[in-house]
């Protein structure tokens, strides 16, 4: 398993979005943990959207948004895309490095029943990585 696979699944699958156990179809915590042994995370995008929206497409080029954010840390173009599309992007959600065993922590986001949600990061020290959580759609039943 190469090391894109291994951060994604420390970061996301195991415990980077925890759920608080009231959540309900339009108000949701989140919980992000940077789970990884020496990385750092920056910036952080969190964006909620319909189900046609994606920051990237698994196994196509790099859009320029997504090349911004992984080499340079630019979310703007990806904030941006998001908008355009009718979304919404929670801003100074992670400001700063998100070090090895810290966290961020959105609390009470409002959302539209059948919202996505998407997570995106730049990687340090690299110089082109990112880990990303692609249109997760958000629960509609509490738990």
């Amino acid at each position: 398993m190469n090391l894109s696979k291994l951060l994604l699944a420390g970061s996301f699958a195991t415990q980077g979005l925890l759920f608080s156990p009231l959540v309900d179809a339009e108000n949701i915590d989140i919980q992000f943990i940077n789970l990884t042994q020496g990385m750092h995370f920056t910036p952080v995008l969190f964006s909620v959207h319909d189900g046609a929206t994606n920051l990237y497409a698994l196994g196509a080029a790099a859009s320029p948004e997504i090349q911004a954010m992984a080499e340079g840390g630019d979310i703007s173009g990806l904030q941006a895309q998001v908008v355009a599309a009718g979304g919404s992007n929670i801003d100074d959600s992670a400001p700063g490095l998100l070090a090895p065993a810290s966290s961020s922590e959105i609390l009470g986001l409002d959302v539209d029943p059948d919202s996505y949600l998407s997570i995106a990061t730049m990687l340090l020290p690299t110089n082109d990585a990112f880990t990303a959580l692609n249109g997760w759609k958000i629960p509609s039943e509490p738990g």
